[in-house]
């Protein structure tokens, strides 16, 4: 399977983020399900451990709300609208556009054209 990313390769590996100590149960299997793709994009920071978290909660809620007999009613549709924002937000669900291909990096880049005459 073709790893999807819209960060560059060339950039330093992403910097392992632990959740949040109250994170616990089904919230903490989610965080450990979606953290690998959400590093990946390079959207799961330190600095954005505490609204990845909240994600992961959320979609524990939708999943309990859709397995009860609230599903489908407004507090169901409620956090698929959240879950799904929060998901676009890491870069964890689809666009509906691909993703521009990767443009190779050439390093003499900076070099193009300052001295040399148009060809």
């Amino acid at each position: 399977m073709e790893e999807r990313t819209a960060v560059s390769p060339a950039l330093p590996a992403p910097v392992p983020v632990d959740p949040p100590l109250d994170l616990k149960g089904a919230a903490l299997l989610v965080w450990r399900e979606l953290a690998p793709f959400a590093l990946a994009e390079r959207t799961l920071t330190p600095a954005t451990a505490t609204a990845f978290a909240l994600l992961c909660r959320v979609i524990v809620m939708e999943r309990a709300a859709g397995r009860s007999r609230d599903r489908g009613k407004a507090d169901h549709r409620g956090l698929i609208i959240r879950s799904e924002a929060g998901l676009a937000k890491f870069r964890l669900s689809p666009t509906g556009k691909p993703n521009p291909p990767e443009k190779p990096v050439d390093p003499f880049a900076e070099f193009d054209g300052a001295d040399s005459p148009p060809q």
